[in-house]
């Protein structure tokens, strides 16, 4: 059976598998999000036992190194006998520290303004910049000073047998070769600052009173303070015998307390352990270890001096043996990382010797090269014996395995496999003074450091970091923005493509009213076919009107005045009836050619134009409106029959008439006289003339017919003329708005399209985030 686990430190989740199949809610491997792998490491082995058979189990772990190290350890503790294999992720720290950085500048050069405020900013600033302190406590006499220089590589913290150290001094990490410090009092207020801090000035700082703490910034050559790593903090904190200030007895006391998270190297003097000292700081000790593997890894035991014992030919790993049983006694455990060290002659190689150069083998006759000769010449003899007394040291550390402290380390295997290719390259390189550095201790404490970190304080940071930003995206709702303005977006792009729909169609209509109208204008024009047709009804008028005249008036005649007007008035009815005839026969022509024709025509007109303007557009001209029954050809016979300059004056006389009847033949030969008054007359040739002014009567109707017909059709044009006019001008108006349209409509898709990428960036930063969190 296989059993998969795969632990995630930075996102603090743990999947299980068995033989492929997730493990269930209520199984012995089924571990809550949120718990670390070292807050139920321990009782793996029980977990293990309560599902399978571990003889016939393998264990397959995916996570880091440091992780894997912890489940090797516990398994082999507990004497299990399953194969336990690993797999190691891709993603290194270092690596999520350059993707968290890269991801940073992306961020500020990114489309996203609302990500680059001074706030976010120093989010940013402050979780890169998180320093992790690791509190160095030792009581009296234990070397602590020595230790730190040593580790330092450069001796800037006072050391004496006496408790000297009152105050509190923390070495900030920044890879600058020179220390500059900041001193304070109490309250914080500044009392001195120096750009290249010397031991001289350390000392007297440390003695003066009215120093409560120093800050250092300087390189601590074992790790790095490059963007993306965690900023290391050394601090010299006070020991228990310190009473110059209780308040700094209070700051190691809490930096022990259970609730920190701070790292503790905790030193012993290998030559005078078991103090009352010592126990008084190992009770509180014992409180904070207690529970998980995570609180027991939070300190790091060092006992320095180991190579004391070899004066008294005393076995350092027998030593180490004993203190180790000390501690398991005093802190109720079973687990203690302890480190055997000698920090004076770790320190004293690397003050003393770095920069030497030797030409051949150091234990062979001591042999120079000319740099270091020159060198030495100038050495007083203070220093040349120190120098003696230090090749000394490493032709102990050397030649004695016993010496070798790194072999006592307890550190995971494959930070151990490091400092064993660290030594392994120093012995191929003949650098004796690498290797007695390596001898002395020191580098596995380091080690132990940075394994620490990588553990716990990597996966944290960079956590907090990545939570930093999606706190920072969450609180400034950037994706919600952006989705917000891309369905604003979105919407305006279904508006504009129905303005433009809109647009389009009111083109189309314009057009064909632009079309309709000259189609119209084509057939409207009926003024020829309305004059010949009505020419004839005209003429037929004439023609009957004229055979009326010569029926009712003959010329040879002479008529008096009574008879000329009873002749004239017959003629006014039969010019009436025939002009009443004559109506009928031209509306008929004018509803056929005009009215039924052109009118429909109009109607239709207008209704496309009441489509594209409504009831704004002007309406069509009524050609219905053709008063053909108000023409009038009538003469003025009467006027002028009455006008007495027309007739000829006859005065009285006598005349003979006859009075017949046909009942009596006697009365048909018998004549009468009789005298006839006196009258007016006119003769038939001049009542013809009169009654023949019908013709200019009937050509005034004429002209009076064609000039309403063509009055109409004019209204029609001039209709026409404004309607296509304002089609023309609606059509241009329309044809700009579609560009202005078009116009809005590229800037909206390009708004959109830089949403769309936005959101497209946003989602890839988050991917990104993901990314770094994930194994």
């Amino acid at each position: 059976m296989q059993l998969y686990i795969k632990y995630n430190p930075y996102t603090v989740t743990t999947d299980c598998e068995l033989d492929g199949v997730p493990v269930a809610p209520e199984s012995p491997m089924s571990i809550k999000n949120g718990v670390r792998l070292q807050e139920w490491i321990d009782t793996l082995p029980e977990r293990i036992e309560k599902i399978t058979d571990v003889n016939d189990l393998t264990i397959v772990f995916y996570g880091t190194p440091a992780d894997f190290a912890d489940v090797k350890e516990t398994l082999a503790q507990a004497n299990m006998t399953c194969q336990l294999e690993y797999e190691e992720p891709e993603i290194k720290d270092t690596n999520r520290s350059e993707m968290i950085a890269e991801l940073f500048d992306e961020i500020q050069q990114g489309p996203i303004d609302e990500l680059k405020t001074k706030e976010i900013n120093d989010a940013f600033e402050r979780a890169m910049d998180n320093k992790f302190k690791v509190n160095v406590i030792a009581t009296m006499s234990a070397g602590k000073s020595t230790m730190i220089n040593a580790m330092l590589g450069k001796e800037i913290m006072p050391s004496s047998q006496e408790a000297c150290t009152a105050i509190i001094t923390e070495i900030n990490d920044n890879d600058q070769k020179e220390f500059e410090s900041t001193v304070f009092d109490e309250q914080g207020n500044q009392l001195a600052h120096a750009t290249n801090t010397t031991l001289e000035q350390m000392r007297t700082w440390n003695s003066d009173p009215n120093v409560a703490t120093i800050k250092v910034d300087g390189d601590i050559p074992f790790t790095t303070s490059e963007q993306g790593n965690t900023n290391l903090v050394l601090v010299d904190t006070p020991g228990p015998n310190n009473a110059r200030n209780l308040k700094h007895r209070e700051t190691t006391r809490r930096a022990l307390n259970s609730s920190s998270k701070t790292l503790i190297i905790y030193i012993i003097n290998a030559t005078q352990f078991g103090t009352d000292d010592d126990n008084g700081l190992l009770d509180k000790v014992r409180d904070s270890m207690r529970g998980s593997k995570s609180a027991r890894d939070r300190f790091i035991f060092v006992v320095n001096k180991l190579d004391a014992f070899m004066e008294a030919n005393e076995n350092p790993e027998a030593t180490l043996q004993r203190i180790r049983e000390y501690l398991k006694a005093e802190l109720d455990t079973d687990q203690v990382n302890l480190f055997g060290v000698s920090s004076k002659v770790a320190l004293d190689v690397e003050t003393k010797l770095k920069g030497l150069g030797f030409d051949n083998d150091l234990f062979d006759g001591i042999v120079f090269d000319q740099d270091t000769k020159q060198h030495l010449r100038g050495l007083k003899r203070e220093e040349l014996l120190t120098l003696k007394n230090v090749l000394q040291d490493i032709n102990n550390f050397d030649g004695n395995e016993k010496l070798h402290f790194e072999k006592y380390a307890q550190l995971p295997g494959y930070a151990q496999k490091e400092i064993d290719e660290r030594l392994k390259e120093a012995q191929a390189n003949n650098d004796y003074v690498e290797q007695t550095l390596i001898h002395t201790g020191i580098p596995s404490v380091e080690q132990a450091i940075k394994a620490y970190v990588e553990k716990y304080a990597m996966p944290l940071k960079i956590s907090n970091i990545v939570n930093t930003f999606e706190s920072v995206m969450a609180k400034t709702q950037a994706d919600s923005s952006i989705e917000a303005e891309l369905l604003e977006s979105e919407d305006k792009r279904e508006e504009f493509a129905q303005d433009l729909q809109k647009i389009q169609e009111r083109l189309e209509k314009i057009s064909d009213g632009q079309d309709y109208a000259k189609m119209i204008a084509e057939k409207i024009n009926v003024m020829d076919d309305v004059k010949q047709e009505a020419n004839e009804k005209i003429e037929q008028v004439r023609s009957k009107f004229t055979q009326i005249q010569q029926e009712k008036i003959d010329t040879d005649e002479e008529y008096t005045e009574d008879e000329a007007e009873e002749i004239i008035e017959k003629l006014e009815d039969s010019m009436e009836k025939l002009q009443s005839d004559l109506n009928i026969d031209v509306e008929e022509i004018i509803e056929v050619k005009l009215r039924e024709q052109a009118q429909n025509l109009l109607s239709e007109y207008e209704r496309k134009l009441q489509d594209i303007y409504g009831d704004t557009m002007m309406p069509a001209p009524d050609l219905n409106s053709i008063h053909i029954e108000g023409l009038d050809m009538m003469s003025e016979f009467m006027y002028r029959i009455t006008d007495p300059s027309i007739y000829t004056h006859h005065d009285a006389e006598e005349y003979t008439y006859y009075d017949r009847h046909w009942w009596n033949p006697v009365s048909w030969f018998k004549s009468y006289t009789g005298t006839r008054e006196a009258y007016d007359s006119i003769s038939g040739e001049d009542l013809m003339e009169i009654a023949s002014d019908s013709a200019v009567a009937i050509e005034e109707y004429r002209e009076d017919l064609y000039q309403e017909v063509n009055d109409r059709q004019e209204r029609v044009r001039e209709f026409f003329e404004n309607t296509l006019k304002k089609l023309d001008e609606d059509q241009v108006a329309q044809r700009e708005e579609m560009l202005a349209q078009s116009k809005r409509n590229k800037e909206n898709e390009a708004e959109l399209e830089r949403l769309q990428n936005n959101l497209n960036w946003l989602n890839a930063i988050k991917q990104k985030l993901a990314a770094i969190l994930a194994i």
